[in-house]
């Protein structure tokens, strides 16, 4: 069974570049951010009411931690469906401070 390590307050990682370089995964964790009760500190999410500008603030953190420029980031919003979408260059950065 393949398990992730936590890293620090913020993140916990399984290091599946062993098996194929280009793959990084990991978890956020709730401790070390901004966002007060109750998202609990580390709040990634724009869609649960928390305050957009401390989401902004865990989220540019967390880039400067994992060393990933947030301008790179390409956020999506989870729905249970069957589309898929390509990303591409041109996504770069859309949603990454906004829904």
């Amino acid at each position: 069974m393949k398990t992730f390590i936590q890293t620090g307050k913020q993140l916990a990682i399984y290091d599946w570049q062993k098996e194929n370089p280009l793959i990084i995964a990991g978890f956020t964790l709730r401790e070390g951010g901004y966002s007060p009760m109750p998202f609990n500190s580390f709040n990634m999410g724009f869609h649960v009411n928390d305050n957009p500008s401390y989401v902004q603030k865990n989220r540019k953190a967390f880039a400067e931690e994992i060393q990933f420029p947030i301008q790179n980031w390409v956020g999506s919003k989870q729905v249970h469906g069957t589309n898929i979408v390509k990303v591409t260059k041109e996504d770069l950065g859309r949603g990454s401070l906004d829904f």
